[in-house]
């Protein structure tokens, strides 16, 4: 049952290092020494770091050691069910993150972790391997990233369409550090995108005709406990939903299959 062992967890508590030491390779008897990035620093802060002891030590996925049992002891991870690139890249574009909170009863496994990463920039996945990972979500992007360009020839169909003007978020309010006992929210924090680009005030508001109460959105957080980190997390929300989104459909040929959900593509304009 995935809810098993849930009714207690306190993400910021001190944990056996020896949980992230060691390396299985299923393709031999030897167990190697982690390499660096696979470490925490004895503290669980990162949300990547948080789903992934939950789900060894918790939920015991992905375990070197059949036997161990949650509960017992702190069970050692069996690396090659993780997709590694990925719990690298939600690290990296969490690197200051602290995250903060505790459960006051029993849980189901998936909606905890769905429920943290909905206050992230980060979502869960399994890929085609079968291995769990994340869709990590960059401030910024460079043509590095890019995983497939798309030839404008390839194009068989396509439509353009766009995300709802109603779906716009100029300003948020954000209520964190759940308290249990009173049932309610310590602490909030409120910005507006103008702290973030000064003439979207000017220029934004006016192109989609919007005042400021219909681009405002509260948001309750469960997961987070820290200032910091808050601002961190609300800058991002802000920033990606100022403005509308672009939604494209594409027919591909078959030589296309091989994309997945999370891949960079560039796609060369079309038409006009």
């Amino acid at each position: 049952n995935n809810s098993s062992n849930l009714n207690a967890i306190f993400t910021n508590i001190l944990i056996n290092a020896a949980a992230y030491t060691i390396f299985a390779d299923n393709d031999s008897d030897d167990v190697d020494t982690t390499p660096d990035y696979y470490l925490t620093d004895g503290i669980i802060n990162k949300p990547s770091d948080i789903v992934m002891n939950i789900l060894t030590n918790e939920m015991e996925y992905g375990k070197y050691n059949p036997e161990q049992v949650s509960g017992d002891t702190v069970i050692i991870p069996n690396y090659k069910e993780y997709d590694i690139p990925s719990l690298e890249l939600s690290r990296e574009i969490h690197s200051n993150w602290k995250m903060g909170f505790s459960l006051d009863k029993k849980t189901d496994g998936k909606k905890l972790i769905e429920g943290i990463l909905k206050e992230t920039k980060s979502y869960p996945r399994f890929n085609s391997s079968g291995q769990f990972g994340f869709i990590n979500i960059k401030d910024s992007y460079v043509f590095d990233d890019i995983n497939r360009i798309i030839d404008l020839n390839d194009v068989l169909r396509y439509k353009f369409t766009e995300t709802k003007r109603e779906d716009v978020v100029t300003s948020c309010k954000m209520f964190y550090r759940y308290d249990y006992g009173h049932k309610k929210y310590s602490l909030n924090l409120y910005k507006s995108i103008s702290s973030y680009l000064s003439d979207y005030m000017v220029t934004g508001k006016d192109y989609y005709n919007l005042d400021d109460i219909d681009g405002h959105k509260d948001i309750n957080l469960k997961y987070h406990s820290d200032m910091q980190t808050v601002e961190m997390f609300m800058q991002h929300h802000l920033l990606n939903n100022c403005n509308t989104h672009n939604i494209v459909e594409l027919t591909l040929p078959l030589s296309y299959m091989d994309l997945i959900v999370s891949d960079i593509v560039y796609l060369p304009l079309i038409g006009d």
